[in-house]
């Protein structure tokens, strides 16, 4: 009801947060179809509207889906469409959030070296910050 009054309204924005929120519920069930259908409606509108922080949002969503069907080339292609949405509004410590998921989606790929390069590079981040070692809590197997 509330995506029908969004659209009956002409409220692009709230409309977009309700495609995305629904979709994550689809996520939720299992139904990567209509997630990923929910996802792209939502990414549609918030490109039109310039939303770069609801894009970074979007885009990640999209990555899980694809990494969830062990499309890991998708979901690594939608990360980094996130990560550069975080550039774009100046987030250093999600991006380095969005790094360490990229490093994971690269250790399940197999290029172990290359995952352990970037957690590298972000606790290096994180000590130079002072920030806490949360996001190198990733394991490389």
């Amino acid at each position: 009801r509330a995506l029908d009054i969004a659209r009956s309204e002409n409220m692009e924005e709230e409309e977009a947060v309700l495609l995305n929120n629904i979709g994550s519920l689809y996520y939720k069930t299992k139904n990567y179809d209509k997630a990923m259908a929910m996802y792209a409606d939502a990414i549609s509108i918030n490109e039109r509207c310039k939303s770069h922080e609801r894009l970074f949002v979007n885009y990640n969503n999209m990555s899980s889906v694809h990494v969830k069907r062990n499309n890991l080339d998708k979901g690594l292609e939608y990360a980094y469409l996130a990560l550069h949405q975080l550039d774009s509004v100046g987030n250093a410590d999600m991006s380095r959030l969005m790094l360490r998921n990229i490093a994971s989606i690269y250790s399940m790929k197999g290029m172990k070296r290359h995952a352990i390069a970037m957690l590298r590079s972000i606790l290096d981040y994180q000590e130079q910050n002072r920030r806490t070692a949360y996001l190198g809590a990733l394991s490389c197997r």
